[in-house]
């Protein structure tokens, strides 16, 4: 068990019409397509600490395969001085080269094996360092609609659907009190005050195994993918968050909101944000 103690302007692109799917014949039904990414990205250290342990990386790219493709990683790092700044970068700079490798369509025990294989490469280092630190990791690898999400830690990825009004975290909390809130002990409100709220159980680089959930799921028109570290929801609600994000309509202008949201309610960590707007064409009928 750990205790854990930039702003960017948004990056679009265009779908090459040579790369897009064929029409299908007369009378087939066209399915709607995902022809880019509106992304906004804030990363602040917040109102309390010097420095910021949270690192980013965030890519979309077309190519011969799919229509768009996106790599989105956040990791908030743990171990103070320096060592957590370490950690978070090392992840994200250990994890890359081995996502990138791999084929657009793969089975999710490569990206398990990857994260397991940057996390020992961690580890070790920390070990011959005599240091201990660590960091949490979410990330998600799109190929056209389809996410690939890989997880360790309480930095979050939630699902977003503004014309519903809806918010819903779709990773899982590897902590102490989350785990007590599964189990039915603390309520979520309970949660956010427990005094070991900050007790994490799962991350990479503490410890010689990870185990990370690996998951995948199909985005749908309408929904929207933010992520986050605790420096975010630690300081505002989930109903804050999608009031906020709802009060904007471009990603860059809803991170910001949120960011200043944070600070301006004690802004006691470093803070992080994501936010992925799939923009989409519907065929006509």
């Amino acid at each position: 068990m750990w205790k854990r103690k930039k702003n960017k302007a948004p990056v679009t692109r265009e779908l090459n019409p040579d790369l897009a799917p064929p029409l299908p014949s007369e009378g087939q039904h066209r399915p709607p397509t995902l022809i880019r990414l509106e992304t906004g990205i804030w990363s602040h250290h917040g109102m309390v600490r010097a420095n910021n342990e949270d690192a980013w990386y965030c890519r979309q790219e077309s190519g011969t395969h799919v229509p768009i493709s996106c790599l989105a990683i956040l990791c908030d790092g743990m171990g103070g001085l320096d060592v957590g700044e370490k950690a978070s970068a090392g992840a994200i700079e250990g994890l890359l080269p081995l996502l990138q490798a791999l084929p657009p369509s793969v089975d999710l025990t490569a990206v398990t094996g990857a994260v397991q294989q940057v996390n020992r490469t961690l580890y070790l280092q920390f070990q011959q360092a005599d240091e201990q630190a660590g960091t949490t990791l979410t990330g998600v690898r799109l190929t056209g609609p389809d996410v690939d999400v890989f997880h360790a830690g309480d930095s979050r990825l939630y699902l977003i659907k503004p014309e519903e009004h809806t918010i819903r975290q779709v990773t899982r909390d590897h902590s102490f009190v989350s785990r007590l809130v599964e189990l039915g002990h603390i309520t979520r409100e309970e949660a956010r005050t427990h005094p070991r709220k900050n007790e994490i159980y799962n991350m990479v680089g503490l410890k010689e195994d990870v185990t990370p959930d690996v998951f995948t799921f199909t985005l749908q028109p309408g929904e929207e993918l933010l992520l986050c570290s605790d420096g975010l929801v630690d300081m505002v609600e989930d109903r804050e968050i999608l009031r906020a994000v709802l009060s904007e309509t471009a990603a860059q202008s809803a991170v910001e909101r949120l960011g200043r949201l944070a600070n301006a309610n004690g802004g006691y960590d470093n803070c992080t944000i994501l936010y992925l707007k799939p923009v989409w064409h519907i065929p006509s009928h």
